[in-house]
């Protein structure tokens, strides 16, 4: 018994079709991953910018009690 060749497999037309098919396969895959990439991204930025709008309209708020309660404290005092 004579065991075949590896790199005869190798450069079979069925072992070719069969590296073409998992190389077309692996490069979709890779351009679907790097799409979601790119919306996670998006995603973030908009996020991270919604958050900072967040936080500056809950500093005003936070300042305008203050200065409201301010006025009230004095005003009551005089």
């Amino acid at each position: 018994m004579s065991h075949p060749n590896t790199q005869d497999i190798l450069q079979s037309p069925r072992a070719q079709k069969e590296f073409e098919r998992l190389s077309s396969a692996l490069n979709e895959r890779n351009q679907q991953l790097h799409a979601t990439e790119q919306q996670l991204t998006q995603s973030e930025q908009h996020l991270k910018t919604k958050v900072r709008g967040y936080r500056q309209v809950l500093g005003i708020v936070v300042l305008a009690l203050f200065v409201l309660i301010a006025i009230l404290v004095m005003g009551g005092a005089a």
